[in-house]
């Protein structure tokens, strides 16, 4: 049985359990209201509160890690509970609303359709791994909410503050491209043997292949594999450098291991040590003196743009070489711009990226 047919099935039988326990909850507060004296039964009776009970249950048919729809299977008017963070409030829109203002923040609208399809459907696929009634996952942010609008899920961005920040003449018309791409695409998701694909990650810039997840995250996901990824020179942090002191260097990385034992007159080659790399040139651990973190934390301490550096030394400054922009697993979108610009289609720019899968 494939995940639509689940989604039905647990949706008919979530339709049945419903029904059956509003008809109890009627008849006991029928009975109750006899009993007790109380002649107005509808006062007693909160039809406010049965909607609430019929929105927040459903069943767990299937664990809901294996990415098993199992609530509602109308995909292309499933509501999202966003948190605005700066905001700090929840509103709720249609998932291709919300679709929409996820392509416009995340990709340039300068990108050729397919890609902005392409991100479309990832985008699309991320939502629903992380719809409280789809998969029970939500936002750690706000644990009220479906996703959130900043990196910690996906970016997103209204139409007004899009147009706010773009400086464009054809602001309209590139709006109007990127609606084309979602509502071309609507409904579609990525799902891995017949089970929607829990972790469709995506990035802006790969250094010439992406990395496999267990490399990076610890988490063999068999759709997110190493691939090749050409044609991304051209983006803007394709290489980028950075320059530190050692004293900026030290202090950065003591205010998360204040242990450290270095100090900053001794941050050399010796002492500040890359210990292994993956096949694509990502860096998998380094340490300074006694303490050791994967590429990934140090990137985060120092803010590269990529655990793919490297790094050399002129006098009091530690200099980093950055390749690419972001974690490298899953889809590249810069990658996915220049296949798109060869003119690649949407549909085989998300098989190349995320190994095995299928739209639909």
């Amino acid at each position: 049985m494939d995940w639509k047919a689940k989604v039905k099935l647990g949706l008919c039988n979530n339709i049945v359990q419903i029904l059956v326990g509003v008809i109890m909850f009627n008849v006991l507060v029928i009975l109750s209201s006899f009993v007790l004296g109380k002649g107005n039964v509808s006062a007693v009776q909160n039809h406010e509160k049965v909607v609430d009970i019929d929105r927040d249950v459903y069943e767990e048919v299937e664990d809901r890690a294996e990415g098993i729809l199992h609530k509602n299977n109308n995909l292309n008017d499933q509501p999202i509970r966003l948190y605005l963070k700066e905001e700090d409030r929840i509103i709720t829109l249609g998932l291709e609303e919300y679709v929409i203002g996820v392509v416009s923040a995340e990709m340039p609208a300068s990108f050729e359709i397919e890609a902005l399809k392409a991100q479309a459907v990832a985008a699309r696929t991320y939502a629903m791994a992380h719809l409280k009634c789809v998969t029970g996952k939500g936002c750690s942010l706000n644990k009220e909410a479906d996703l959130c609008d900043t990196v910690h899920c996906q970016v997103y961005m209204n139409k007004e503050k899009r147009m706010e920040k773009w400086h464009e003449n054809n602001e309209e018309e590139l709006y109007d491209k990127i609606v084309q791409a979602v509502n071309s695409t609507k409904g579609e998701v990525l799902t891995y043997e017949g089970k929607l694909v829990m972790h469709p990650y995506y990035f802006s810039t790969s250094s010439g292949n992406t990395e496999d997840s267990v490399e990076v995250f610890g988490v063999d996901e068999p759709y997110l594999k190493s691939v090749p990824s050409v044609g991304e020179e051209r983006a803007q942090k394709y290489k980028t450098e950075f320059s530190f002191t050692k004293e900026q260097v030290l202090s950065l990385i003591k205010n998360k291991y204040p242990m450290v034992s270095v100090k900053a007159a001794n941050i050399n080659e010796k002492t500040l040590l890359v210990k292994s790399r993956t096949e694509q040139g990502t860096v998998k651990s380094i340490a300074l003196g006694n303490i050791s973190m994967t590429g990934a934390e140090f990137r985060s301490i120092l803010g590269l743009t990529s655990a793919n550096f490297n790094l050399s030394y002129r006098g009091d400054n530690v200099n980093i070489s950055c390749k690419g922009y972001g974690h490298g697993v899953g889809m590249s979108q810069w990658g996915a711009g220049a296949m798109a610009k060869e003119g690649v289609g949407y549909r085989e720019i998300l098989k190349h990226y995320y190994t095995g899968v299928t739209i639909e």
